[in-house]
């Protein structure tokens, strides 16, 4: 992967899936969060600014910050609930792969997104609790 293709990938792939899933958040601040690895785009991008605020969104990258996973609300509960879905099928190639990760993306509810965000937000104020060490405890969070 190189960073060229990664912002050609969010550009072309990722950016319109947030707007196909996410129509009522167009008039908000939509923040796509990143790991730090070498391929991934600044956050400063322009090209990737320029993409984000197409048909007036606005859509912008954010980096994780380091050596905290509990923050990035992908690892935390969303990759899970697309690989619970994606799961089910039998796959036996790269593209079926692709195909089926394609399919589980396309069945995820919105609900089970805002879901993340709850659990997110309790993480964020369980290390707030533990004084921002990394010796917090993950909290239960209540179904919605």
């Amino acid at each position: 992967m190189t960073r060229v293709l990664y912002r050609k990938l969010l550009v072309d792939k990722v950016l319109p899936a947030i707007r196909a899933k996410l129509p009522v958040r167009r008039d908000t601040t939509v923040f796509v969060q990143q790991d730090n690895t070498g391929p991934h785009v600044r956050e400063d991008d322009t090209e990737l600014e320029t993409a984000g605020k197409v048909d007036g969104w606005k859509i912008n990258m954010r980096c994780q910050p380091p050596r905290s996973p509990e923050l990035n609300v992908l690892d935390l509960v969303f990759v899970a609930s697309i690989q619970a879905l994606q799961y089910r099928k039998a796959t036996y190639d790269t593209n079926g792969l692709i195909e089926v990760v394609q399919e589980a993306f396309d069945e995820v509810k919105w609900q089970t997104l805002d879901k993340c965000f709850v659990t997110l937000q309790k993480v964020m104020e369980a290390i707030h609790l533990d004084d921002g060490s990394n010796s917090f405890k993950l909290p239960r969070v209540e179904p919605i």
